[in-house]
């Protein structure tokens, strides 16, 4: 199913809809780091069900926003980028506007950053971002310029210098849910509201499989530093 709903089409959803989808939904936790999923995946599916099908193929395509492996492990990492950031461009509509333009110039930060450490270099139309020109201009700064606009920048080069692409992503995670906490102040019932509510719960389940993953190298590590069982003969 090929829909292409345009930044400017009208949504055919009726107000009351959204607000009685938003009504039915538990509230989000106010932070990230200590957060629990508020709905379980199939709860959350039945009641997205509802909605039309333009809104539900804008909801997939938002959701790319929130898929920061694959900016850390696609082969062509440039094209890659660009390639969401213009699919992204075209499910902007109102209050979401600002926010996906800042997405786009945090992801183009950090593809410039594991473009960089890998000896490589950025040409073209490799991303849409504002910030393009900036990056270009100060490709040999550590921070190309910009560390003091964006406080993170810093602690992410370390973390791709170091390889450590599952802090980095859980760094990008926390950028853009405090990004979507801001956006979620004042809301009306509408799908700018259910957009903001459904990214983050994609970034709670992220968020949580990283725990998990965590919690079973630890219980691995205490396996392998128990001592070997010792085998008695039964006769």
């Amino acid at each position: 199913m090929n829909l292409d709903p345009g930044k400017d089409t009208v949504l055919s959803q009726p107000a009351y809809e959204y607000t009685h989808l938003l009504a039915s939904l538990p509230r989000m936790p106010l932070t990230l780091q200590t957060a629990c999923s508020p709905v379980s995946e199939i709860t959350l599916r039945k009641r997205l069900s509802a909605i039309n099908a333009i809104d539900q193929a804008r909801l997939a395509q938002l959701r790319l926003l929130v898929d920061w492996q694959s900016i850390v492990s696609e082969k062509d990492k440039h094209s890659q980028l660009a390639v969401l950031s213009s699919l992204v461009q075209r499910v902007a509509c109102g209050g979401l506007n600002l926010f996906i333009t800042q997405v786009i110039d945090l992801r183009a930060l950090v593809a410039a950053l594991v473009a960089r450490s890998q000896g490589n270099t950025l040409a073209g139309d490799w991303t849409p971002s504002q910030l393009r020109g900036v990056i270009h201009q100060h490709w040999q700064e550590p921070t190309f310029g910009l560390g003091r606009r964006y406080g993170w920048l810093e602690k992410a080069q370390q973390f791709i210098l170091n390889q450590q692409f599952y802090s980095l992503e859980q760094l990008m995670m926390q950028q853009i849910w405090r990004g979507l906490s801001r956006l979620a102040n004042g809301l009306q019932y509408d799908f700018t509201a259910l957009a903001v509510y459904y990214l983050q719960w994609c970034i709670i389940d992220r968020w949580r499989s990283y725990q998990a993953d965590a919690a079973m190298v630890v219980f691995e590590s205490i396996l392998d530093a128990l001592p070997e069982p010792e085998l008695s003969d039964v006769s």
